[in-house]
């Protein structure tokens, strides 16, 4: 399964979602812009979308929630490690408040790799993030073994996309 992503204004991404309302196209709300967000085996109707494979998948996505996205920059000499670290940690997220998602991405082109973390809104997220499941590994200092020693990848970043009301 893949998950792609694109970013622009409201507008023309609510013209895109509109155009193609036989897809599920889940459009959400960032500081500045907008997003549409495809989960699909089928190739994405986005003519220039970031693109991942699903490594790991709980719960769906809606429309509905908030999604922090971490993002872990990495080497390729450190993709096989943070990976396997991701993928075999027991993320046993539904006992925290306010959780309904989360995807583990690996990029189809680049090294950064990306978490989406739905929850019910911020405030659940930041009562996560307080947690030592994501202090010891999802938080940067957990990561940083990963990142390489290039200066040329990016940081970690989180990101936020929040719902869009449409009442």
């Amino acid at each position: 399964m893949n998950l792609y992503a694109t970013f622009g204004t409201f507008g023309y991404l609510s013209s895109l979602k509109e155009k193609y309302s036989e897809r599920n196209l889940l459009q959400y709300s960032t500081t500045d812009s907008s997003a549409l967000i495809e989960i699909t085996n089928e190739d994405t109707v986005f003519a220039a979308p970031m693109a991942y494979d699903i490594i790991e998948q709980k719960g769906d996505l809606t429309g509905e929630e908030f999604i922090a996205i971490i993002k872990i920059p990495t080497s390729e000499d450190h993709q096989y490690q943070l990976e396997k670290k991701l993928a075999n940690t027991p993320f046993d997220l539904e006992k925290y408040e306010g959780f309904s998602s989360a995807f583990l991405l690996k990029p189809k082109h680049g090294a950064t790799y990306k978490v989406y973390l739905g929850f019910t809104d911020r405030t659940d997220y930041e009562d996560f993030k307080k947690s030592s499941l994501f202090r010891d590994n999802l938080s940067k200092d957990a990561l940083k073994q990963f990142f390489g020693g290039s200066t040329q990848h990016s940081s970690y970043v989180e990101q936020y996309l929040y719902p869009i009301d449409d009442k």
